[in-house]
Parts: structure tokens; C-alpha cells; sequence
């Protein structure tokens, strides 16, 4: 515990006293970390993401790996946005006319209208997409039926010729 000694008491938050948990001298800025069942040095808090405690060992470990996160976010952001560049330049969607619901009137492409047309399409192609295999249960399960029916008038035909 001597390495983890480098922060002074100020009798205020941090006073000189016994571990309840573990019955030995608490260094300052220490807690008990409950998940771990350890005094954790200059605790910051306990991650999900790491399922580990963030204290005085490993808090350069936890800022790489928020920096990284941040990086791929970022990487996946500008891969989002190249995907829909392409989309709205084969599409022609920029020079695409679009018509107002309300008043019928023809509407220059901006931002808002081209985003609300992605959604609507992909609103819609998923919609089809559900109607289609909802189509097909609905044939199979009409097939099923037809084969079991016939199987049980066959059955019942067979059981009344004796």
C-alpha cells in the first residue's frame, strides 16, 4: 500500500482512519470497490465496459480506450456519410424533383428532403420486404393445411372401408 501512498489527508473529505471492510489503513482518496471486493486507489468509478474498477492503475488504460472508441466512432460517422454520398450521387437525388404532400408544389433538394426521402424508402422497401415473406408463411401454411386435410379425409375414408 506504500506505492499507492502519494496524496496527503486533509481531515475534511479524506481523514486518516481504518478500512471497514478490509481492517487496515485507508489511503487517501481510496474507497472499497463492492464488484471487486478491493480498496481501489484514487477511485474513479466502476465500468461496465471494462467490468473493472477505474482508480490510480489504470486510468491511462481507460483514457486510451476512450480515445480509440472516439476514433472508430469517428471512422464510422465518415464511412456513414460516404455511404449516403454515394447513395444521393447514383440516385441523382440532389437534381431529383420532388413534390410537396401539403400543397402539391415542386420543392428544390435540400438536406431535410433527401434525408426524408431515404427514410421513406427505406421505410417502404422494409415494408415490402415484410409483405413478402408474410405472403409466403401465409402460402406455406395454406399448402400445410391443404396436405393435412386431405391426409385426414384419406384416413377418415380409409377408416370407414372395412
Amino acid at each position: 500500500m506504500q506505492k499507492f501512498d502519494n496524496y496527503k489527508y486533509d481531515n475534511v473529505i479524506y481523514a486518516a482512519r481504518d478500512c471497514r471492510t478490509l481492517k487496515f489503513r485507508k489511503v487517501a482518496r481510496s474507497k472499497f470497490d463492492t464488484n471487486t471486493k478491493q480498496c481501489v486507489a484514487k477511485f474513479d468509478h466502476y465500468c461496465i465496459w471494462l467490468n473493472n474498477t477505474v482508480g490510480e492503475m489504470n486510468y491511462r488504460y481507460f483514457l486510451v480506450f476512450l480515445i480509440v472508441h472516439m476514433f472508430m466512432l469517428a471512422y464510422g460517422f465518415c464511412a456513414v456519410c460516404c455511404i449516403f454520398a454515394h447513395i444521393i450521387s447514383v440516385n441523382g437525388l440532389l437534381e431529383a424533383k420532388y413534390m410537396s404532400t401539403v400543397t402539391g408544389e415542386p420543392i428544390r433538394a435540400s438536406f431535410k428532403v433527401i434525408v426524408q426521402y431515404l427514410i421513406y424508402a427505406y421505410v417502404a422497401s422494409e415494408r415490402a420486404k415484410y409483405r413478402e415473406t408474410e405472403m409466403r408463411s401465409e402460402a406455406t401454411s395454406i399448402i400445410v393445411a391443404e396436405e393435412r386435410s386431405d391426409e385426414y379425409y384419406r384416413c377418415g375414408r380409409s377408416s370407414f372401408v372395412r
